[in-house]
């Protein structure tokens, strides 16, 4: 019989063990220390007591991370990282794992659930179709190097505090501003232009929101290298389809990772 214990009262040990192990073979393996899973519920707002490892007879068989909140009165569900351990894949464990995260949902009177699967992994998104979760839309990863340039740049930014994404839906849940991202407002010739919600490490910029014509992209990028000392740019979970990402690709940050973001509807 299946035992669903929240993460806050599995051992860091025995959880951190399980998401290494069910992450072992992926696409992109991903290993973490106990600190770094720690670290994961609480820079994205993830629930303790409703995330939850799997046990069955006292043997740890899979883990789920779980978030809920409400965006403007959609309460939403983000299925954070699920994982079954290779030994134990094709018992089911996947399934009863998402259909435990349901009942949850159906108790939060949750709305909508969300979660994002590499689009090269064919064996997570068919299981994840067969539960009557649907794709919506296509999100990337992108890196790149900003390119030299001679040309000047009449764009700068200026910081804000009041941008708003509780409206859009379509925000990926890593990517929303309630983690405390920096803002800007993205002007030229002290006109705005369109927006930036990003995180700056030494000469490295995360983008995680990106409102900008395709056509001013190369000019944002050549004053992030000049006034910021940027080096290098990655985007984080940016829809695909945008004029944005496809200004990114233009002056050479390139797609790295694509995924599909899923949902399902419970009410």
């Amino acid at each position: 019989m299946l035992e669903y214990i929240p993460f806050n009262q599995v051992s860091e040990e025995i959880r951190t063990q399980i998401w290494n192990d069910g992450f072992s073979d992926y696409l992109r393996p991903i290993h973490m220390t106990a600190e770094q899973l720690n670290n994961r519920l609480q820079t994205l707002n993830l629930s303790e007591d409703k995330s939850f490892v799997v046990f069955e007879n006292d043997v740890a068989k899979g883990i789920t991370l779980y978030g809920v909140k409400d965006f403007n009165g959609t309460i939403t569900c983000w299925i954070g990282g699920l994982a079954v351990h290779p030994d134990y894949r094709k018992e089911g464990i996947g399934i009863a794992m998402l259909d435990y995260s349901k009942k949850i949902s159906r108790e939060l009177a949750i709305d909508l659930v969300t979660l994002e699967v590499i689009a090269a992994n064919q064996k997570a998104l068919s299981l994840y179709q067969r539960e009557g979760y649907k794709i919506v839309r296509k999100v990337s990863f992108l890196k790149g190097d900003i390119k030299e340039s001679t040309k000047d740049s009449a764009i700068k930014l200026v910081k804000t505090h009041d941008l708003t994404d509780e409206m859009d839906l379509t925000i990926p849940w890593q990517n929303r501003l309630f983690h405390g991202y920096e803002q800007f407002i993205i002007e030229e010739n002290n006109q705005k232009i369109g927006y930036l919600v990003c995180q700056k490490n030494q000469q490295v910029m995360q983008i995680f929101q990106l409102s900008l014509p395709q056509e001013k992209v190369s000019n944002l990028l050549t004053y992030l290298k000049k006034e910021q000392q940027i080096e290098i740019i990655v985007g984080v979970n940016l829809l695909s389809d945008t004029s944005q990402v496809a200004g990114l690709i233009e002056v050479g940050i390139e797609v790295d990772l694509d995924q599909f973001q899923l949902e399902k509807r419970l009410s």
